[in-house]
């Protein structure tokens, strides 16, 4: 039988995800019910009924060191009922942990915390006595870490009759991090069977065979943590490649649900819209949502529409709290709507017209098409952009950095609103 064993990503206990609604109580939802902790627990849980051998945690288990107090007693909850279910407990500090954990590891007996002091560390996971795999794992000396934990890449020798898993908090997609920044080809160029990582809070597609990737958050800790989330069950022994399945354990999961703007009759519809366009959305996810409580939306409306101008008074003065409602048991909720549709011009006859509309019409092309000209206009919105925030009245601010798409976005999205002003203002007589 192989080796079966739970490994989770950040966890941050003593962390509430953030923009949960306060009134949820109406949907017999409590907040509580949505935080790492009920994540937590809900591992825990599945653990022991399903008896695996190992629990691994991937760093950041603890939010901050502030919050150890809080959180060490749900660790240790936690903790103890593993070891009690005959379930090895392992785990490496991240950043946000590196002085928490390890006091919390010494506090908590049965609670292995591999690579103190940032030293690789390998244990042997065993099921009745028997080795039944390896597990290597490094922890944060200190809060940063600018230089790579993995050395030359040969730092751990591989036993023929184990498989070997690497556990690791770094950050695999930035060379000048300050988080212990590692490259996918010297994960590669190890020894390891598969290499589980914390950090990065958007799981990736592991593979089976030889996974390598992040394991994600727990739970989706704000509104950009969208899809699923959970720990990983990982299938390990024998001749068989290993296996590596998501477990939507997560009790809350956040969404972005686009509306095609065409789809509302009138403006007074807007909320009768998203409402079924949810509905939709539900019955594409429902299969994966697993133990999901309740789901967060952030609704894009997109496309064209001749009722441009009141949909976006509509989105702009949205009631989110009339946006609440069950869908099979779940509770979605609406976090923000944002209008990213268009009017109805027609820009390439517009385009041709001698007045200022036509000029506007001409430039939004040009973005539209993209080219020589759209980048000339992106650079030329960046430089003025930089020239306004270099403004000492702004100095207080934390500085914004524009990629190129949200550029994009943000010019067509400003200049379409001035060119239906401009349009206005022309069947007004005003241009």
């Amino acid at each position: 039988m192989p080796a079966r064993i739970l490994f989770v990503g950040d966890i941050h206990l003593g962390r509430r995800p953030g923009r949960l609604p306060e009134n949820l109580g109406e949907f017999d939802v409590a907040v509580a019910e949505l935080t790492p902790v009920a994540a937590w627990r809900r591992v825990v849980r599945y653990a022991v009924e399903a008896e695996v051998d190992a629990v691994v945690l991937a760093g950041d288990v603890v939010e901050a060191d502030n919050a150890r107090f809080e959180a060490y007693g749900q660790l240790q909850d936690g903790v103890r009922r593993l070891l009690d279910g005959g379930i090895a407990v392992y785990a490496v500090s991240g950043n946000h942990d590196v002085d928490a954990l390890p006091r919390m590891a010494e506090a908590i007996d049965g609670f292995r915390l591999l690579g103190r002091g940032g030293r690789w560390e390998v244990v042997t996971i065993r099921r009745d006595d028997r080795p039944i795999a390896r597990l290597a794992g490094w922890s944060f000396p200190v809060a940063q870490q600018t230089t790579s934990p993995l050395g030359a890449g040969d730092f751990v020798a591989k036993d023929a009759d184990l498989p070997l898993l690497g556990v690791l908090h770094c950050d695999l997609l930035s060379p000048d991090s300050s988080y212990a920044p590692v490259s996918r080809v010297d994960l590669e160029r190890t020894a390891m069977d598969g290499w589980f990582l914390g950090h990065v809070h958007k799981p990736d597609a592991l593979e089976r065979g030889r996974p390598i990737g992040y394991l994600g958050a727990l739970v989706g800790l704000d509104p950009s943590e969208t899809g699923p989330h959970g720990p990983w069950l990982v299938r390990v022994g024998g001749n068989e490649p290993i296996e590596v399945e998501q477990l939507p354990l997560a009790p809350l999961r956040w969404e972005t649900v686009e509306l095609d703007a065409a789809r509302v009759g009138a403006a007074d519809e807007l909320d009768r819209a998203i409402h079924r366009t949810i509905e939709e959305f539900h019955g594409g996810v429902a299969a994966t949502l697993g133990e999901a409580r309740a789901v967060g939306c952030r609704v894009r409306l997109t496309g064209m529409s001749a009722l441009h101008r009141e949909l976006r008074r509509r989105t702009d003065a949205a009631d989110l709290e009339s946006l609440r409602f069950n869908c099979d048991g779940v509770l979605y909720f609406v976090d923000k709507v944002t209008d990213e549709s268009r009017p109805e011009i027609d820009l390439e006859s517009l385009a041709g017209e001698d007045h200022p509309p036509g000029l506007l019409a001409r430039k939004l092309l040009a973005l539209e098409k993209g080219g020589e000209q759209a980048t000339t206009l992106l650079q030329q919105a960046r430089r003025e952009l930089m020239r306004v925030s270099d403004d000492r009245i702004w100095a207080q601010l934390d500085p914004v950095e524009l990629d190129d798409r949200m550029l994009h976005r943000l010019l067509l999205d400003s200049g379409t609103r001035a060119l239906e002003e401009l349009l206005e203002q022309v069947g007004e007589g005003r241009v």
